[in-house]
C-alpha cells in the first residue's frame, strides 16, 4: 500500500499530467490543480498533452501493448522534469501506472529500448488527491474559506480504487480521505446507501443505459439524506454525474440538483480561488449557490 510518506514534499517538482477530459469538458479542474499544487509550494512543469488512450483500449480500439507504449513516452518525458507525474484524473492515474507496472515485463522492455524511451524504475504516479490530503495542514494555515453548512458527499472512483488497490493511501472498500478533508475544513461528510456504486462511466463507452441507471441510483441516495454538493476525484466521474445528473432534471425524474465538484476545485475554494477561476461556470449541472457565501 503507498504511504502518505510516498507523496512528494512542498518543495518538489511535479510534472502534472492532466488528461484530455481535465482540458477539454472542465479546464477549471485543469487550473484548480496547478493553481492549488503551486499555492501549496511545488514547483510544477505542465507538458504537452499526449492522450493515454485508455478509451481506446477499453473499446478494443487500440491494442494494450500500443497504449503501453503512448503511456511509456508520457512518462519518459515528464522524467524530463520530475520523477513525480502528478495527475487529477483517475483513469488516467490506472492507465500509467498499468504502463509502470508493465514495464517489468522484459519483453515491453525490449520495446521501451527500441522506442529510446528512458523510463527509471523511481518514477512514481500520483493523484492530485492524496497530494492534498497530505498537504491538508498546509492548507489549514492557507484557509481563506471553510465548508461550514455544506453537506457533501463523496464519490471515490473505481479506476483509483480498484485498479491498483496496492496502491491506495487508504482502505480500498472504504477510503475516508476525502471524507477527513471535508470534515477537516468543517463540511459535513454525508454517507449514503450507494456510496461504493460505481458511476457507470467504464460502461458509458458500450451500455450507455447502464450509466444512467447507475448515476440515477447514487443521485437518489444523495438526495435522500439532503447532500448538497457531490465530491470526486476524477473528470470521468464528474462527466457522468454532471451529463446524466442534467438529463434527470429536464426529463423531470428529480428535481433537486446535487451539482458535483473535482477535489481540486474544492480545496481551490478552501485557499481562496474564486468561482469563476475554478470552472465551475463549465459544469451543466451549476447550482453551487451554497459556496457563494463560504469566502
Amino acid at each position: 500500500m503507498t504511504k502518505i510518506n510516498d507523496i512528494p514534499n512542498s518543495g518538489e517538482q511535479l510534472y502534472y499530467y492532466p488528461g484530455c477530459l481535465s482540458l477539454n469538458m472542465y479546464p477549471g479542474i485543469a487550473y484548480s490543480t496547478l493553481k492549488v499544487l503551486e499555492m501549496l509550494g511545488y514547483k510544477v512543469f505542465l507538458g504537452e498533452e499526449i492522450c493515454c488512450s485508455l478509451i481506446f483500449k477499453s473499446i478494443g480500439l487500440m491494442p494494450s501493448e500500443t497504449v503501453y507504449s503512448i503511456n511509456a513516452l508520457i512518462m519518459s518525458k515528464a522524467y524530463l522534469k520530475s520523477r513525480f507525474i502528478v495527475t487529477s484524473c483517475n483513469g488516467c492515474y490506472s492507465n500509467l501506472n498499468d504502463t509502470l507496472k508493465k514495464l517489468g515485463d522484459e519483453d515491453f522492455r525490449k520495446l521501451t529500448d527500441e522506442l529510446k524511451l528512458t523510463i527509471p524504475q523511481d518514477i512514481k504516479i500520483v493523484h492530485v488527491a492524496e497530494v492534498i490530503y497530505k498537504q491538508m495542514e498546509e492548507i489549514a494555515r492557507m484557509e481563506r474559506g471553510n465548508l461550514k453548512g455544506l453537506r457533501i458527499a463523496v464519490h471515490y472512483g473505481c479506476d483509483y480504487t480498484y485498479a491498483h488497490p496496492d496502491l491506495v493511501i487508504d482502505s480500498v472498500e472504504y477510503p475516508r480521505f476525502l471524507d477527513d478533508f471535508i470534515e477537516k475544513f468543517g463540511g459535513e461528510s454525508v454517507e449514503y446507501d450507494e456510496k461504493q456504486l460505481c458511476c457507470g462511466q467504464p460502461a458509458v463507452k458500450g451500455v450507455g443505459d447502464t450509466t444512467m441507471e447507475l448515476v440515477k441510483r447514487k443521485i437518489l441516495s444523495m438526495r435522500s439524506v439532503n447532500a448538497d454538493i457531490l465530491l470526486v476525484m476524477c473528470p470521468a466521474c464528474l462527466l457522468a454525474f454532471d451529463r446524466i445528473h442534467y438529463s434527470l432534471i429536464k426529463l423531470g425524474e428529480v428535481d433537486k440538483a446535487i451539482p458535483a465538484i473535482h477535489i481540486s476545485q474544492l480545496a481551490g475554494l478552501v485557499l481562496g480561488l474564486n468561482l469563476r477561476d475554478l470552472g465551475l461556470d463549465f459544469h451543466l449541472v451549476r447550482e453551487f449557490n451554497k459556496l457563494q457565501g463560504l469566502r
